[in-house]
């Protein structure tokens, strides 16, 4: 028999495979059912950690907001104040639009930031609301008032 440098020439260089009870390649147990190298107890992968040029996994990205509600309720105060200002000519309801803006652009990088300029736009909406009652309820106690007195005059 002539000496192979690369292993037994019957089986090429990894050797005989492992049979019942033998210890096969790469460090594996027997075949039949004995326990192998997959499984193996007490494995956890290591969590995901990008490295530069990675790509990221599926359902994260970066610069996204983690809680949708954030930027779903700036968008909401800047249409809203928009809206009030532009079809109910209430001047008040600018301060809503303007928060809602820089609330909404906020919304990615400072979400805590974005969150306290939504409060401060929906209470500013508020007050212009309260403000735009208060308006129309003194507009008609004065035409009211002029109406009552022009009836009960004198000629």
């Amino acid at each position: 028999m002539s000496e192979n440098p690369g292993g037994d020439p019957e089986y090429g260089p990894y050797g005989a495979p492992g049979g019942y009870g033998q210890s096969g390649p790469y460090g594996q147990s027997g075949a039949y059912g004995q326990s192998g190298g997959y499984g193996q107890a007490g494995y956890q992968p290591e969590p995901y950690v990008v490295q530069p040029g990675q790509a990221y996994p599926p359902g994260y990205h970066p610069g996204y907001p983690q809680d949708p509600s954030v930027r779903n309720g700036a968008l909401a105060a800047l249409i809203t104040g928009c809206v009030c200002f532009v079809f109910c000519l209430n001047i008040l309801a600018l301060p809503t639009a303007i928060l809602g803006g820089v609330a909404l652009s906020k919304a990615d990088t400072e979400p805590e930031n974005a969150r306290k300029l939504t409060k401060w736009a929906w209470i500013s909406l508020g007050i212009a609301a309260g403000v735009a009652v208060l308006l129309i309820v003194a507009y008609f106690v004065v035409f009211f008032v002029i109406l009552a007195g022009a009836s009960t005059a004198t000629y």
